[in-house]
């Protein structure tokens, strides 16, 4: 039999192990990945979506496709839950992006982890949580929205915005409120009640059209007005359940 040269038994020594020896090429690739990812993971515990700066773009793209990772800072509400910047929004994927992104960083699912990234997980949760609470009510929505736009309106006082027949149309309701209170009068306060809801579902509409012609000031305006026939209907439920209470107590 012929005596193989000593490069071609090398090689086919080689060939014949080859199964062997990938796996352990695998695994130390796998290995320097995973310390790759433990340590972004430590770096910080803010989060980005990593396929677009875009909102648009990110909420384009599929679940699976659509992944966070640590990096910038990001605190816009929008981009946190990969959503197009906006006052329309699409409630169906806001509660489905919101869900995915609950699972991800559900402090369960990091249990096994560091402390390090089981508070960066904690600290993104906080951030889904409150960006989610902001988008999901149209007026917390519009308020953040035009605060974007670099105009803030404070938690209560918002008149500046309103007109002046819409005040007086506010301290003419509050009269007919607290009068019909003081009488018992359900009736008198239902027709209150629906008149108020009736205008509350007008200044959406009219605050979603201000947003689509990029009028802030009169976007600001419905704000405004939206909280206080918020304001007015809680004030209503409040004595409806406290009434309640007291004859069925």
């Amino acid at each position: 039999m012929p005596t193989l040269p000593a490069k071609k038994i090398a090689s086919s020594r080689s060939t014949a192990s080859g199964s062997t020896s990938t796996p352990r090429v695998t695994s130390s690739s796998s290995a320097r990945r995973s310390a790759i990812t433990r340590a972004s993971w430590s770096r910080a515990s803010s989060w980005r979506t990593r396929t677009s700066r875009s909102p648009a773009a990110a909420a384009s793209r599929s679940p699976s496709d659509r992944r966070l990772e640590p990096g910038d800072p990001v605190t816009d509400h929008f981009e946190i839950l990969g959503i197009p910047r906006g006052f329309r929004v699409d409630e169906r994927a806001l509660e489905t992006r919101y869900r995915e992104l609950s699972r991800l960083f559900h402090p369960d699912r990091h249990a096994g982890r560091s402390a390090a990234d089981r508070r960066a997980a904690l600290e993104k949760m906080v951030q889904i949580n409150e960006a989610y609470r902001t988008l999901r009510e149209p007026v917390r929505r519009a308020a953040y929205l035009l605060s974007l736009r670099g105009l803030e309106l404070g938690e209560t006082d918002g008149s500046k915005f309103l007109p002046p027949d819409f005040l007086m149309e506010v301290m003419e309701r509050r009269e007919a409120f607290e009068e019909a209170r003081s009488r018992g009068d359900r009736e008198r306060v239902q027709a209150l009640a629906q008149q108020a809801r009736r205008e509350r579902d007008e200044a959406l509409e009219a605050l979603a059209s201000a947003f689509d012609r990029d009028d802030d000031k009169e976007a600001a305006s419905q704000v405004s007005k939206l909280r206080y026939l918020d304001r007015f209907l809680a004030d209503i439920r409040a004595w409806e359940d406290r009434v309640f209470e007291e004859e069925n107590g």
